[in-house]
């Protein structure tokens, strides 16, 4: 997974953009809340998820925030858990 997520933040190079929609405690795209577990199963801690990580090393000048579906029902109608939105004027992507 750090590999491959390696890999896509130089994809995203090509890429104009203008900030970035992680989704909340994913495993892979949470920004910090992401638990994380031990060898025997239990909360060790939280970190950011990897991919996540990944991405506010490689742009750390792009602007990100977390998408909690539940905070904001109303807000940018159905948000996906993966895919490209689009909110104009300023084009978003999603990392899931």
């Amino acid at each position: 997974m750090q590999a491959w997520c390696a890999r896509r933040v130089v994809e995203l190079e090509k890429e104009d953009l203008y900030g970035f929609i992680f989704k909340a405690r994913s495993p892979s795209s949470g920004m910090a809340a992401v638990k994380v577990y031990n060898d025997t199963g239990n909360v060790a801690g939280k970190a950011p998820g990897v991919c996540a990580k990944a991405f506010m090393a490689h742009f750390p000048s792009v602007p990100c925030i977390e998408y909690r579906r539940e905070a904001h029902p109303d807000e940018c109608g159905s948000v996906p858990s993966h895919g490209v939105v689009h909110l104009n004027p300023v084009p978003l992507r999603v990392l899931s």
